[in-house]
C-alpha cells in the first residue's frame, strides 16, 4: 500500500489500520481517529476532516484540555531528544524553534 490513499482505500481500512494511519492527526490522540472511524464511509477528504473537527468541537472543555495537553512541549524535552514526530519537527522548524 502506498503512502497516499484514495478515499475508497481509507474507507476499506479496518479499525486498527485506520487508527494506525490517522491516530496522530491530532497530536498523539488516537482516540480522535477511533471515534471518527464509525462515520465511514467518508465521501471525500473534506468529510473525513469534518468528522475529526466535529468530534473535537463536541468534546467538553475538559476533553479539549486533555487533547491540548497531549501536544509536545515546544522546543522542549522531546525536541531535545529527537523524539518529535516528523510533522511536529517540521512545524517547529518552520516557526524557527529549532535554532
Amino acid at each position: 500500500m502506498s503512502d497516499v490513499l484514495t478515499i475508497s482505500q481509507v474507507n476499506e481500512l479496518n479499525y486498527e489500520d485506520f487508527i494506525g494511519r490517522f491516530g496522530n492527526v491530532i497530536e498523539h490522540c488516537s482516540i480522535c481517529a477511533a471515534a471518527v472511524w464509525r462515520f465511514r464511509p467518508f465521501h471525500d477528504i473534506r468529510h473525513l476532516h469534518q468528522a475529526i473537527c466535529s468530534f473535537l468541537d463536541l468534546l467538553p472543555n475538559t476533553g479539549k484540555e486533555g487533547v491540548l495537553r497531549l501536544h509536545p512541549d515546544l522546543a522542549g524535552r522531546l525536541a531535545e531528544l529527537g523524539s518529535l514526530t516528523q510533522e511536529s519537527s517540521a512545524e517547529q522548524k518552520a516557526a524557527g524553534l529549532d535554532t
